[in-house]
C-alpha cells in the first residue's frame, strides 16, 4: 500500500533553518523512484554512506551534469549565480572556493544555514540511491 511509503520525520538540528526547524514534523515520500528525477530546490532525506545510520535533511542545489562552484557565500551553476531566497540573510563566505562536476547520478545537497550544515561540501555529492525520499509537507507545527 502506498501510505506505508510516506514517513513522518522529526527534525533534529538547525541546518535547514529558517525553512525547517528543530522539532518540526515532516512528511517524507520514500516510495521507490520518488527521488528520481529530483527537482532543484527540493528538500530531501539523505543517508550519506560516510555517516552510517544517519539521516540528514538537505536541499538539492546541484543536479547531474552541473558544474557547481561555491565561492564567497554564493553558489554558481554552469557559470550563473543561483538565486537562493530560502537562505538566512547573512551567509558566511566560503574560505576556499570549491567546484564539483556532477556525474549522472550525483546531486549537490546543501543546508539552508550554511555555517551550521554538514552537507555535500564536506561529504561529497550525494548519489541517488542514498537519497531516501523527498519532503512533501510539514505536519507540525500547524502555524508554520
Amino acid at each position: 500500500m502506498m501510505w506505508r511509503r510516506l514517513r513522518a520525520l522529526v527534525v533534529r538540528g538547525h541546518s535547514m533553518a529558517p525553512t525547517v526547524r528543530a522539532g518540526d514534523l515532516l512528511l517524507v515520500d520514500t516510495r521507490p523512484g520518488c527521488a528520481a528525477p529530483l527537482g532543484r530546490g527540493a528538500i530531501v532525506a539523505w543517508a550519506p554512506t560516510a555517516l552510517s545510520g544517519t539521516v540528514l535533511l538537505k536541499r538539492v542545489v546541484g543536479m547531474p551534469g552541473d558544474e557547481v562552484l561555491c565561492r564567497g557565500g554564493s553558489v554558481w551553476i554552469d557559470g550563473r549565480a543561483v538565486d537562493e531566497p530560502y537562505l538566512m540573510s547573512a551567509q558566511p563566505a566560503e574560505a576556499v572556493a570549491r567546484t564539483w562536476a556532477l556525474g549522472p547520478d550525483e546531486y549537490l545537497l546543501l543546508g539552508d544555514r550554511r555555517a551550521d550544515s554538514l552537507d555535500s561540501r564536506r561529504l561529497g555529492p550525494a548519489h541517488l540511491p542514498d537519497i531516501l525520499g523527498v519532503v512533501q509537507s510539514r505536519l507540525w507545527p500547524l502555524w508554520r
